[in-house]
């Protein structure tokens, strides 16, 4: 018999028991018992309940959601500010280097230019010297 499968019959010791939100109308394939009220307005209400609950914890995460994501947008726009600081001041602080740099160089060639010269004028100074020492001894 069909109805002896467990799983298959409403009186199966098998089967779970109802929830207190389904009534037997409802499980029963025969149709509502006599005396025994509707559900089909409790469900109604429940299905209500539960998307007006639903759309408030839809709105509600999403109002978080948008919140993390102005947040994340927030720390993101920090550290692209910090980022550029960093890089404008490490193009300053090569500016610098580079114009100190550039300074001593500048420096470095003017006393190599005066070292030259001052060593030029020694040099005529000694072929000088030389040549007034051949006239002296001659």
């Amino acid at each position: 018999m069909p109805n002896d499968l467990p799983g298959k019959c409403g009186n199966s010791p098998l089967r779970p028991k109802n929830s207190g939100l389904v009534s037997a109308s409802l499980a029963s394939p025969a149709g509502p018992l006599v005396g025994e009220p509707s559900v089909v307005p409790q469900y109604l209400s429940l299905a209500r309940l539960m998307r007006d609950e639903g759309g408030r914890a839809l709105q509600e995460a999403s109002a978080k959601a948008r919140r993390q994501a102005v947040a994340i947008l927030r720390f993101w726009k920090l550290q692209v500010e910090i980022a550029r600081r960093r890089a404008a001041q490490a193009a300053e602080c090569r500016a610098t280097i580079l114009s100190c740099r550039g300074r001593m160089l500048a420096q470095l060639c003017i006393m190599a230019w005066r070292l030259f010269h001052h060593a030029l004028q020694m040099c005529r100074e000694a072929e000088a010297l030389r040549q007034w020492g051949r006239s002296e001894a001659g």
